[in-house]
């Protein structure tokens, strides 16, 4: 039989979802931005893959595994959101391998009355306040970042504090033509639960990545984060779907001398998450 191709973006938060299938035989794991991920899912290259939310609301023949993702309940602690110090926030510089919070940062200012122009740039979050006004660095990056004095919020604690909910950020999907394979859906659930198991020894193995201790990244890995996800999730997620549908495409919003790739546009309205 072929390898399982399988795919994470590369950042600590995806670590317990994806404990052992480097050591598998039967896996090919592949590490990407969650863009990348996307197009990849997408295309079939990728078997299955922990891709944004928002990637599920406008592919009807990609659907979700209920049982793991990453989400929050409050402050997740690696999505944050920048701002330079005086300035109006007319421009917005985001990670331009984020999807989910591009589109939850997108969200939470609209609902404060702020729409800005957007940015695509890498993360360097000192080219980022040069660029612009405020910048939205997501993962391993945002994490190095924390002490920054131009922090103004973390994503998923202002989610919190508007919606009373909350927040998922990306899940484990596949084509639904992939759905009844048995295989890729134990493999995944394997995974998950052995890393829920191993966070300890995850958090040791990884100290000084992001310049977090071990300590620092267990109560990462057990306070900001959440692993398992239940039903008040996925009331969230369809709470996101329709939020973000509200959005104008993305086509309109960016900044005038950024020219728009395919893989930030927005399609359509997105449509409800299938549910494997």
């Amino acid at each position: 039989m072929a390898r399982l191709k399988i795919g994470s973006v590369p950042y600590l938060n995806a670590l317990p979802l994806i404990e052992g299938l480097e050591d598998k035989v039967s896996v090919d794991l592949t590490f990407a931005s969650p863009v990348q991920l996307e197009v990849d899912l997408d295309r079939g290259v990728l078997d299955a893959a922990l891709v944004p939310v928002i990637t599920l609301f406008d592919r009807p023949h990609l659907s979700m595994f209920p049982f793991a993702g990453i989400a929050c309940e409050d402050e997740a602690g690696s999505v944050l959101f920048f701002r330079r110090p005086g300035s109006e926030l007319k421009r917005v510089a985001y990670d331009r391998g984020s999807r989910s919070s591009l589109t939850l940062l997108r969200v939470i200012l609209a609902h404060e009355g702020l729409r800005p122009q957007w940015v695509p740039m890498d993360a360097n979050l000192d080219k980022m306040l040069a660029a612009a006004d405020g910048a939205l660095l997501i993962g391993d990056a945002a994490l190095a970042a924390r002490g920054d004095p131009r922090l103004v919020f973390d994503l998923g604690g202002r989610w919190r504090k508007q919606t009373h909910m909350p927040f998922v950020f990306a899940v484990w999907a596949a084509r639904t033509d992939h759905l009844r394979r048995t295989d890729l859906g134990h493999l995944l659930t394997d995974a998950s639960a052995q890393g829920l198991n191993k966070l300890v020894a995850i958090s040791n193995r990884v100290a000084g990545r992001a310049g977090m201790s071990a300590m620092d990244i267990l109560v990462y890995f057990t306070k900001n984060l959440r692993y398992r996800l239940g039903i008040i999730h996925l009331d969230a997620l369809d709470q996101f779907r329709k939020l973000s549908a509200a959005l104008p495409p993305m086509s309109e919003v960016l900044a005038s001398e950024i020219p728009a790739s395919p893989a930030s546009s927005n399609p359509g309205a997105p449509r409800p998450v299938k549910i494997l």
